[in-house]
């Protein structure tokens, strides 16, 4: 992991208070965010990537947000991207987290990474946000406009033929468990829960791009300021079910492993 002792034990006591340091930076009333919510591989980079470059609705302002995290770039890594390279530490962002300057973060204890988000990260109108559930409530207080909540879950079977080469990597299997939570989160969720159909393997592509739209025209024509929705990848049932499949799944795969706690 890479983190002392110490820092590891900062980070987790501030996990557990994380309600004593709510945002207090910049206004973002004028502002909305489109938060995603799914495991490793479940699709949120996937659907981010086609709503910002469709050109359906050229007079949105729309853009993925900046995070900040600790953790080295990536080439794949967008450049308002801000990380370890450009000074991310985690002495800095745990200083900016305790001044109130993150609407968001989030820790993975895996990597021991954290990820972020501040008023900078939420330049454009509209705002794509990958995310975990532990941040939702926490950018719900950030005094956005609008906050909608996507909950994303892929065709089991083909997810699996995807990553069965890695359920050996420790990496992957500590991501599993961060899958595991975000759809136990939806499943547990009491919120109005909105359901779309998503991705599937049959028309990827199509599929892709009409849900591309049907999420621009939420943000352009949303109302009220906090909303819900789950994207079904499935055409044979619906989210319940998949989610059902996809938590037994990765069950099987960290029993396999001997990591399933």
């Amino acid at each position: 992991m890479g983190l002392s002792a110490e820092l590891q034990q900062e980070i987790i006591w501030l996990d557990e208070h994380r309600d004593e340091f709510p945002y207090r930076g910049k206004s973002l009333g004028e502002k909305t965010a489109m938060l995603f919510v799914g495991g490793i591989g479940f699709g949120k980079s996937t659907v981010i990537k086609e709503m910002v470059t469709i050109d359906r609705f050229p007079e949105m302002d729309i853009a993925e947000v900046g995070t900040i995290t600790t953790r080295r770039r990536k080439p794949s890594d967008p450049p308002q991207y801000r990380t370890a390279d450009e000074g991310m530490t985690h002495e800095s962002v745990i200083a900016r987290i305790r001044q109130g300057e993150m609407t968001n973060w989030s820790w993975i204890p895996a990597t021991g990474d954290i990820y972020a988000s501040d008023a900078e990260s939420f330049s454009s109108e509209i705002t794509l946000v990958p995310t975990l559930p532990s941040s939702i409530a926490t950018i719900k207080k950030a005094g956005l406009k609008t906050v909608h909540v996507v909950y994303i879950i892929p065709d089991t079977h083909d997810w699996y033929e995807k990553f069965k080469d890695q359920t050996a990597n420790p990496s992957f299997l500590n991501r599993l468990k961060e899958a595991r939570d975000s759809i136990e989160y939806v499943m547990n969720s009491t919120e109005n829960t909105n359901m779309l159909r998503a991705v599937n393997h049959h028309e990827p592509k199509d599929a892709l791009h009409r849900l591309a739209e049907e999420l621009l025209r939420i943000c352009k024509l949303g109302t009220g300021s906090y909303s819900e929705y789950s994207l079904d990848a499935s055409l044979r049932e619906g989210f319940d079910g998949e989610a059902t499949r996809m938590r037994s799944t990765i069950n099987q795969i960290l029993d396999d492993a001997g990591m399933n706690t």
